[in-house]
């Protein structure tokens, strides 16, 4: 339709139409999108989904659609931002500390002192975001965008260094489109991800800011970024999903039906709060030029005397014939209201994988409960950390091979062996499980990676550290001509004693093995 206004063409799949991008919003609102929640305002609920595969059933236009929800929503609704912000903070949190997993341990030691002084630097824009800073970023953008990119590139010197790329500039691209031209032509293009023929992610199309977010993506700049410098970071749905969507997309109408329920009631209970007394009177209206004013013997139209005493703060009121005064009463807001909000807010926080009483209310639980909640909270957390571990460890590799390559390190065959230290996990009974994790220490069915790695500690870390200290405070002890007993706490097994042990009173040589 050359002389159409709406002439930009679209493909829609699965059908090989190519229509006005108006006609095929309205196409799509006819058949229906993989997200009702992208639609928000349509009238129709219930719609036909195109069967087809999910990176082409979610349309360019509500995956922009979910993406700026999303952000709505965490930015204006702390019961979205919430569940968001403690799940980044107990995935990432003071941990994320790189582990050397390698045989050569001096090598190792050695790349872990640069490494932990280059994840300081490796971000291009600096301060304050460092590479932790980034990790938690980046939870938070899997779930309020759906996902994030993560370049591997070089300062101008050869230098490793890292950038993240938000969501919105990956894509901008109409539909699934077949690449005519350049590295990637023959291959086939989703929402800004160039897919090969078994549908794996070869590349991704990056668009450069711009200050006009309106303008056509044909007149955008852009360059096609190989999968092998870029990493995109999502928990996908499905198996055939090439783009994440926000972790609201489920609940994105109960996220403003809330919102407006919300602040209707907190309206009702402002307007509630201004009223004082309510006065009865014969004309059922206020008199004009007559007012209540405050002073002493001051009488209304209506025959309320009013009287003060002590400065105003005691006051008296007179009704007379034919006029009444009372106090307003409100019952706002109704606790039918709060229940509403509630089964409301269950069913955004259940579509997160997030209990709903660990972030908003635990009172109404207890002792099994809470710990069924927490671990579902570990498990959660787990998941998110194994999506930045694949990421995180991606980097590592990449950054000691360009600073062996730099020089600034020597080369070891075991370069890509790393791992990384996680953060403590969350607990509701420490002393409990801790000393649930000693007996199963004892009976051999714990490691001490298990035990220190739940306290957010390295294991080689703390045995070197013991061995460092005891033999510090036997040296000096001895230098000193101090029995160390007396300095260092011994367990029970560590104990020597002058004396030969006993059994029954009767002394032995040695005793039992």
């Amino acid at each position: 339709w050359p002389r159409h206004p709406y002439r930009g063409e679209v493909s829609l799949n699965p059908t090989s139409l190519t229509l006005p991008r108006r006609l095929t919003r309205a196409f799509s609102a006819f058949w229906g999108g993989l997200y009702d929640n992208a639609t928000l305002g349509r009238g129709q609920r219930y719609r036909h989904t195109i069967l087809t595969d999910t990176k082409r059933a979610l349309a360019s236009y509500d995956w922009q659609r979910l993406l700026s929800l999303g952000r709505q929503l965490y930015c204006n609704l702390g019961e979205v931002r919430g569940p968001v912000l403690e799940k980044a903070m107990y995935a990432v949190g003071n941990g994320w500390i790189p582990q050397f997993y390698g045989d050569d341990q001096k090598w190792g030691e050695r790349a872990e002192q640069w490494l932990n002084e280059h994840l300081k630097i490796c971000d291009v824009r600096g301060e304050p975001y460092d590479f932790r800073t980034g990790l938690y970023l980046a939870s938070v953008a899997m779930d309020r965008d759906g996902d994030v990119g993560l370049v591997l590139t070089e300062s101008d010197g050869g230098y490793p260094m890292l950038q993240w790329i938000p969501a919105h500039r990956i894509g901008w691209t109409h539909g699934d489109e077949m690449l005519k031209e350049g590295p990637y032509r023959g291959l086939s293009m989703c929402n800004g991800v160039i897919f090969n023929a078994l549908g794996r992610a070869v590349a991704y199309r990056v668009y450069d800011e711009i200050a006009d977010v309106s303008t056509p993506a044909n007149q955008r700049v852009y360059r096609d970024i190989s999968a092998r410098d870029m990493a995109l970071l999502y928990q996908p749905d499905f198996h055939d999903a090439g783009r994440g969507v926000t972790a609201f997309a489920h609940a994105i109408k109960s996220c403003f039906d809330y919102l407006d329920v919300h602040e209707y009631e907190r309206q009702a209970v402002k307007l509630a709060s201004s009223i004082g007394l309510v006065e009865m009177n014969e004309s059922g209206e206020a008199d004009v030029g007559k007012a209540y004013i405050g002073g002493n013997g001051d009488t209304s139209a209506a025959g309320v005397r009013i009287e003060d005493l002590d400065g105003g703060s005691i006051r008296y009121f007179r009704a007379n014939s034919g006029a009444d005064l009372k106090p307003f009463v409100s019952d706002r807001p109704a606790e039918n209201v709060n229940e509403f909000l509630e089964v409301i807010l269950r069913g955004v926080y259940q579509g997160i994988g997030w209990p709903y009483e660990f972030t908003r209310d635990a009172s109404k639980i207890g002792g099994a409960n809470v710990r069924q909640i927490i671990d579902k909270v570990k498990r959660t957390i787990l998941c998110r950390q194994h999506v930045l571990m694949n990421a995180a460890t991606r980097y590592a590799g990449y950054s000691i091979s360009k600073a062996v390559k730099l020089g600034l390190i020597p080369r070891s065959d075991e370069w890509w062996k790393w791992t990384w230290q996680l953060p403590e996990e969350p607990t509701v009974d420490l002393g409990r499980e801790s000393q649930q994790d000693r007996e199963n220490f004892k009976l051999g069915m714990g490691t001490l990676k298990q035990w220190y790695g739940k306290q957010g500690r390295w294991w080689l870390d703390e045995i070197e550290q013991r061995i460092f200290e005891r033999a510090y405070v036997e040296r000096r002890c001895k230098e000193l001509g101090i029995d160390p007993r007396g300095v260092q706490l011994l367990t029970p097994n560590e104990i020597q004693s002058d004396e030969p042990p006993t059994r029954e009173g009767v002394k032995v040589d040695k005793p039992e093995e």
